[in-house]
């Protein structure tokens, strides 16, 4: 399955946030399945951020 593609219908930039996980495209419909990427702006990555 080409996700790629449908990474075009989706707003510009918004893959730099989400990864598209899977696609149903049925007759009528596109269903885009998304999962949030974790991305830490330049500004929480100088705080002291601790992930557990």
């Amino acid at each position: 399955m080409l996700k790629d593609g449908y990474s075009l219908l989706l707003p510009e930039g918004f893959t730099d946030y989400f990864d598209i996980v899977n696609v149903e495209d049925k007759e009528k419909e596109i269903i885009i399945f998304l999962e949030e990427k974790l991305v830490l702006k330049e500004q929480e990555k100088s705080d002291c951020l601790v992930l557990k």
